[in-house]
């Protein structure tokens, strides 16, 4: 349904979430705008006022998990938004749009000789996405890199309306997470990259593209990683939950992958408390076993989030 009597902007209501994510579960927002320029964000956010009702900000769903009764609220995806717009400025620095892909940011910047963000160009988000949870990636034979380690500036928009530019020095990158709040959009990120041969930056995205398809499930759909890496433990947490024998374990059409024991895979029409059940487990294995509490990479949003 569309809701277009008084508003320019498309307003549609009771979308599937489901659609809306890599992981392909959750149910109906209430609400739900995909604007695709500022002034469609504009005529949204204006929307989202007087209605009052909960917002949540989405990129391109690849690390979040919708409860399966929806969303009471306006979900705004940002995917669409300007999503080719990118500049390239002086000494190596660029601008690009928020709704941007991460594969489309990469080759736009092989195609100007610019190098650095090649470890983002397997990882299906957006640049938003990216910076607000400060996206990683490192092969073994390789160094790792987070968005932190090349990112210039970012450009905000705080619920008032106000717009607000600011420097790297100015946002708390921590593992996986910013201190950027969550009612807060980003715009625009500007990287500060460095020349490379447009066959070397081909080379460094086919080997990161090459190492992803090795050692991750792809199989079915999935939102990656399920937790974080615990920070100054030896193994990783997919090594963790395969000490404690979780690979192939399934509740209802959730399992989690044979390959990736991080890795829960949507493999029959899965529901939100089935994925939930399958993270309660293995966090309970693991700190049974090791001490160590598992923290969520994936996000979950309830019905009840306001």
């Amino acid at each position: 349904m569309n809701l277009q009597v008084d508003w320019k902007a498309p307003i549609r209501t009771d979308v599937e979430l489901k659609s809306c994510t890599t992981f392909k579960i959750g149910g109906p927002s209430r609400y739900f705008a995909e604007p695709r320029t500022c002034e469609d964000l504009f005529m949204a956010l204006s929307f989202h006022r007087e209605e009052g009702c909960p917002r949540y900000i989405l990129g391109r769903g690849s690390n979040v998990l919708f409860s399966d009764a929806g969303f009471p609220g306006l979900v705004l995806s940002l995917r669409r938004l300007e999503s080719s717009r990118i500049f390239f400025e002086k000494e190596g620095l660029v601008r690009a749009s928020a709704g941007m892909s991460l594969i489309q940011l990469n080759l736009a910047c092989q195609e100007k000789g610019l190098s650095g963000v090649e470890f983002l160009c397997h990882i299906p988000g957006t640049v938003g996405g990216a910076l607000v949870m400060n996206a990683g990636f490192g092969r073994p034979d390789g160094k790792y890199q987070e968005m932190k380690d090349v990112v210039e500036s970012v450009e905000l928009l705080y619920p008032n309306g106000a717009v607000e530019v600011l420097g790297r020095e100015d946002v708390r990158f921590e593992y996986r997470n910013t201190n950027l709040p969550q009612d807060v959009l980003v715009l625009e990120v500007r990287f500060r990259l460095t020349p490379r041969r447009r066959d070397a930056i081909q080379g460094e995205i086919k080997a990161n593209f090459r190492y992803r398809n090795s050692v991750q499930d792809l199989r079915y759909p999935s939102a990656g990683s399920t937790f974080k890496n615990p920070v100054g433990y030896s193994m990783t947490g997919g090594e963790l939950l395969d000490r404690v024998q979780m690979k192939n374990m399934r509740v209802g059409g959730a399992m989690v992958s044979d390959r990736h024991a991080n890795f829960i895979l949507n493999v029959d029409h899965a529901r939100a408390d089935d994925v939930l059940e399958l993270m309660s487990i293995g966090q309970k294995r693991v700190f049974e076993q090791f001490g160590i509490r598992l923290e969520p990479e994936v996000r979950y949003v309830s019905s009840h989030d306001s």
